[in-house]
């Protein structure tokens, strides 16, 4: 028993300092705006941002 009441304790801790970032997180979106903050995490999920343009190595010349 001793060991399981350690291993409990430190999922207390755990829990306790996961709420801790949560509430420091949410602090930090009030004065955003939140579906601007939730468009742009959707946004990002679905679609990682692309590179820049490159042509492909064997693509036809351009002629003018």
């Amino acid at each position: 028993m001793p060991g399981k009441t350690s291993i409990l304790k430190s999922l207390i801790a755990n829990i306790r300092a996961a709420l801790q970032q949560a509430r420091l997180t949410a602090q930090q979106f009030m004065t955003t705006d939140p579906w601007a903050v939730l468009m742009r995490y959707v946004s990002d999920t679905i679609a990682p941002t692309l590179g820049p343009f490159r042509p492909a190595a064997d693509a036809l010349p351009v002629t003018g």
